[in-house]
């Protein structure tokens, strides 16, 4: 994120001097748009990760679902109640 941090306090700048009007335009068009992209990209890779890890987590609560109803059958085997 600092990238975008940098890019955007570049932009200020770039924004109010008057160096070369040219290119100044495409330096700070291409800044800018780095700056909606950057935290895009970092945004969806991050939800990537959340969504592989809620998998995990909602097939280790299956697995563990699964194993504590197998124990309470075992138990209401052992004492008759079926």
């Amino acid at each position: 994120m600092s990238i975008v941090i940098v890019g955007g306090v570049t932009c200020m700048i770039l924004s109010f001097m008057d160096i070369d009007a040219k290119y100044n335009k495409y330096i700070l068009g291409v800044l800018s748009g780095l700056t909606v992209i950057v935290p895009a990209v970092i945004w969806y890779y991050d939800n990537k990760e959340n969504e592989y890890r809620d998998d995990r987590i909602k097939l280790q609560d299956e697995i563990l679902s699964k194993a504590v109803d197998d124990l309470h059958k075992k138990a209401d085997a052992e004492q008759g109640v079926y």
